[in-house]
């Protein structure tokens, strides 16, 4: 008797086995095309099921037409994806009159395994499936794990999943429900739900992305080591401020919900959201531009980190004198003694006729 059928796919999902096929139908079938030539062909080949265990062998057979003419019957198996793939042939040894059978040898878990079955007279090849020769199609399962009732069943670092097989927990995902509890899917491997993140917003407060690992980490400290006197160094794409780490930016879009990128180039929490006056506190006008709580404004030439620190809305925080100082809008109006109107920007700012703000 043939092995039962299974309908094959690229994606592990388990199916019902299917009712098994005799192989008398297929032993007429050939008979028959037998007085059509004597080329060799593949006539049928058994469809293995979408998901195993890793134990194996996985037994492949298949019917070939005129088997007399034929000078080889391959069984041609790719292990794996990409650059990390292997393919192997395995010859095909008859085990019936124009039944041919090889086993693949078992496999580890998550083991993505296609193969196809190659006829051949020296002179012509057929495949099963068609096309195979050319990598347009194959046959193909996934290896699982061991089949388990209970999480306690698995080896270490596996869990019991839905299907009652084990799985890896840092494993192969497409969603969430791949992984087991307390885990989630994270660009295709399952990691901690409380630790998988893609921004630093799915973070603790008190930790950052790490954008290589996709994993939330504490917030990295540039405190002053005590054995040699100098700030640790900060990780790429951050900067030391006040002993702490901080996410450096080039604009808002680098930055956190609720966060802008400031004059320095480090993101800073926004000020609370606001449409009139009155939705800001003692000290804090409306931004009518922003839309932001800001304060009523450190004044001309006050010190500033950000544009926000200054009073109207179109005043800005320049670089004066090597420091940062609030200019102003002179756009309407004009610019007070010892200021001078600079017309060399979008918005006109007074700035300090000498160049330093006292």
């Amino acid at each position: 008797m043939l092995a039962g059928r299974w309908r094959a796919y690229d994606h592990p999902v388990k199916l019902r086995r299917a009712q098994p096929r005799s192989l008398t139908l297929l032993a007429a079938t050939t008979l028959l095309l037998g007085a059509c030539g004597e080329v060799p062909f593949v006539q049928d080949t058994t469809r293995l099921g979408d998901t195993f265990d890793r134990d194996g062998p996985y037994t492949v057979r298949t019917v070939v037409a005129h088997q007399e003419s034929a000078d080889s019957v391959v069984l041609v198996v790719q292990l794996g994806d990409g650059l990390g793939g292997t393919t192997l042939r395995i010859g095909m040894g008859e085990v019936r009159d124009s039944i041919f059978q090889a086993k693949i040898a078992g496999q580890p878990a998550f083991t993505r395994v296609r193969y196809h079955v190659e006829v051949s007279d020296g002179d012509t090849t057929s495949t099963d499936p068609a096309g195979a020769a050319e990598g347009r199609s194959s046959f193909g399962f996934w290896v699982l794990g061991d089949n388990c009732e209970l999480t306690a069943d698995c080896l270490p670092g596996e869990y019991c999943d839905s299907a009652r097989v084990c799985r890896a927990r840092g494993g192969p995902c497409a969603k969430d429900v791949d992984c087991g509890k307390g885990f989630r899917c994270f660009e295709g491997r399952c990691r901690l739900s409380a630790r998988a993140c893609g921004a630093d917003a799915a973070c603790l407060v008190g930790e950052v992305c790490d954008a290589l690992l996709g994993e939330c980490t504490p917030r990295p400290t540039c405190e002053v080591d005590a054995a040699t006197g100098t700030p640790r160094p900060c990780p790429l794409d951050f900067v030391c401020e006040a002993d702490v780490c901080k996410r450096q930016c080039v604009g808002d879009a680098d930055c956190l919900p609720g966060e802008r990128c400031d004059i320095k180039g480090i993101c800073r929490v926004m000020p609370p959201g606001c449409s009139k006056p009155q939705d800001c506190g003692d000290g804090l006008v409306c931004d009518p531009i922003l839309r932001v709580c800001r304060a009523q404004g450190a004044g001309l030439c006050g010190s500033c980190s950000s544009d926000l620190d200054c009073g109207g809305a179109n005043d800005h925080c320049l670089v004066i004198g090597g420091g940062l100082h609030c200019a102003k809008d002179c756009s309407i109006s004009g610019c007070p003694p010892a200021f001078t109107c600079d017309l060399g920007r979008a918005l006109p700012q007074c700035v300090p006729t000498d160049g330093a703000c006292p």
